[in-house]
């Protein structure tokens, strides 16, 4: 017989040699079924002194963070801990499988317990605080806020303290002031609230007169029972912080003043003063269970009832005062599906050149692409996506396959690495577990090896992410949707065992003769572009000497040409007749001489010469093989003649 059975029986022998023997015992325990109710009151006792006190609940030892999908003994317990504090009340008792109930019963214990975010992942902080619970001690939440706060603004609706740590009240009541209560723009009537989102559905304004005032209780009013669809409602200020919170487990978490049309939510300490000159919004916030069978599409109204808030001002004097504007809001029965957005991430790395090591050697991790995912309605977790890789010589036509370029190609974000499950043209990564959190935008970055003896030549890669194949669920077990998500496709990369960078760029005019209209001649410019170019690869860079053929330009007549080529500096042993010879690492400065022209008797017009690629190549014999882009737009001369 366990320790507690013994204890009972003993209760029970002893109540019972009681009444044999005749010692008095209360005249409500003359039955068996009011001896049965004493036997109860008694366990009852056991239970809170076994569980540390009242409302500590069981002590459950805990080796790893729990959360939806989570099983076993672990959660069994979290189950009836939960089930001690009230705040897992499932019909069925505890099942050892953490979902959506359990998920919301965690919410609830943290929201009543300072822990942020209050959200349903039982992680470090959330065992941390049961530790300390289940031990008798309160200590204050990990955010170092005192018990009861989210945030540095307000007061603790536990214990009215400040938030923000001072004992000195901000504001010190003072004069006869006065409230008045007016419409609020903050939110608008009729939000869709949908299974598991938390939105605001109801804004006020209040205004001090005389002084300021403070006010200490808010009632909410609903025309149904907000328990069977909601798990807490809060009060919020014009900035999102939380002022309040009421946990929502049961019917005596409400007041139902008329059946079937006014329920009441009371938050009780508000402590929000509001001073003359500067109006506050008050803002309440609902949220909705992740599943119920009480939420059918209908339409709520809510309001401040009359008389709803409570104030004190700076002689004692307290009012109330209220109604405020009825709002609505709908609940859809459909819940709240993740959907899904993808975009190129700003750091993505821009078209251009990325130099690898030569030979055999593989020039590891380089960077792909960069792309971004958000799951818009409610957060979720991608569990597969795929990416097309596409490769060509840079010359024009096939190069080696992606699975041949390519190697160890991965799929970081945040602590996340991934490698593909598949590597090919297309790229599989499968069994993810990358949480995407709502409304927030997900960086990913794909990488690999380049395997240097395959690009000899030069390779041009790009990457698309495929939006079709994006795969996952949403907090609600319903499959992400991808209906807003669109392919999207990183820059050109060109891969090559030879580089090539510009800088020192400049472009001028000089000896212009302007156009007289008699004169019949054409009138033109001489310009002149300067570069500085840089070998930053691995091998030999080659740039033909005939201007024509090492760039690529853009000018707005035909007649404006380039003619003229020279380098500045000492000239290299390894020029050719018909290349300039850059080394790795070295740089030769190139002036470029053109001539813009324009037409006979035309008007004055604005002509334009500009350098838009420079040509180079690996080897003297294929020195217009790749071409420089990058920044060399800015290379370009304007002229009106």
């Amino acid at each position: 017989m366990s320790f507690k059975l013994k204890i009972v029986a003993g209760f029970v022998g002893l109540a019972m040699v009681m009444g044999a023997v005749g010692v008095a015992t209360p005249a409500s325990a003359q039955t068996v079924d009011e001896l049965q109710a004493m036997i109860n009151t008694l366990l009852a006792q056991l239970a809170a002194l076994q569980g540390g006190g009242s409302g500590s609940g069981a002590a459950c030892t805990f080796t790893r963070s729990l959360t939806v999908g989570s099983s076993g003994a672990d959660v069994t317990c979290l189950q009836n801990y939960l089930t001690s504090t009230g705040h897992f009340t499932f019909a069925g008792g505890s099942t050892g499988y953490f979902g959506p109930v359990t998920q919301n019963a965690v919410a609830a214990w943290q929201a009543a317990n300072g822990v942020a975010p209050a959200v349903g992942f039982f992680g470090p902080i959330s065992i941390a605080r049961h530790a300390a619970l289940t031990a008798g001690v309160t200590p204050p939440p990990p955010s170092g806020l005192p018990e009861g706060c989210t945030s540095t603004v307000g007061f603790s609706p536990t214990t009215g303290a400040r938030c923000d740590g001072t004992t000195t009240p901000p504001t010190t009541l003072t004069g006869d002031g006065s409230i008045t209560i007016s419409t609020s723009a903050l939110v608008s009537s009729g939000t869709a609230v949908k299974k598991g989102e938390t939105k605001n559905v109801l804004s006020t304004r209040l205004k001090a007169s005389s002084g300021p005032v403070r006010v200490d209780r808010v009632e909410v009013k609903f025309n149904e029972r907000p328990w069977l669809t909601m798990s807490q409602v809060q009060l919020r200020d014009g900035s999102g912080n939380v002022l309040a919170t009421k946990t929502l487990s049961g019917s005596s978490d409400a007041t139902e003043v008329t059946v079937g049309s006014d329920y009441r939510v009371r938050f009780e300490g508000v402590n929000l003063v509001v001073s003359p000159g500067t109006d506050v919004d008050l803002v309440v916030a609902v949220s909705v269970l992740a599943s119920s069978d009480k939420i059918t599409g209908q339409t709520i109204t809510t309001s401040i009832p009359t008389g709803g808030i409570r104030t004190v001002n700076g002689i004692g004097f307290s009012e109330t005062i209220g109604p405020s504007a009825t709002f609505t809001f709908t609940l859809p029965d459909t819940g709240s599906v993740a959907d899904i957005y993808t975009s190129s991430s700003p750091n993505s790395p821009t078209a251009g050149f990325t130099s690898v090591a030569a030979g055999t050697t593989q020039t590891e991790n380089v960077v792909l692409g960069r792309f971004r995912i958000k799951s818009q309605n409610t957060s979720g977790t991608l569990e597969t996506i795929h990416f097309t890789i596409q490769t060509q010589a840079s010359t024009g036509g096939g190069g080696p396959a992606a699975g041949t370029l390519f190697s160890n190609v991965r799929l970081q974000s945040g602590s996340f690495n991934y490698g593909a499950s598949t590597l090919a043209s297309t790229t599989e990564f499968t069994n993810l577990q990358v949480p995407l959190p709502v409304d927030q935008w997900v960086e990913f970055t794909l990488t690999a090896n380049v395997a240097g003896a395959d690009i000899s030549g030069g390779v041009v890669a790009s990457t698309t992410l495929d939006a079709s194949t994006i795969a996952g669920i949403d907090t609600n077990f319903n499959s992400l949707t991808v209906s807003n998500a669109v392919d999207v496709t990183s820059s050109d990369r060109t891969f090559l065992q030879a580089g090539l960078g510009a800088s020192s760029m400049s472009a001028v005019t000089s000896g212009c003769v302007v156009r007289n209209a008699d004169s019949g001649y054409n009138p033109f410019c001489t310009a002149t572009f300067t570069v500085t170019l840089t070998n930053t690869g691995n091998t030999d860079v080659f740039i033909h000497k005939t201007p024509g053929q090492a760039l690529a330009t853009s000018s707005t007549y035909a007649s404006s040409t380039i003619t003229v080529v020279n380098t500045v500096g000492e000239t290299p042993a390894g020029d050719t007749s018909t290349s300039y010879f850059i080394a790795p690492g070295v740089s030769r400065t190139f002036i470029y001489t053109g001539i813009l022209r324009s037409a006979v008797g035309s008007n004055p017009v604005i002509s334009e010469m500009r350098i838009t690629g420079i040509k180079f190549g690996s080897t003297n014999a294929a020195n217009t093989a790749n071409t420089l882009t990058s920044g060399i737009g800015s290379l370009h001369v304007v002229q009106t003649l």
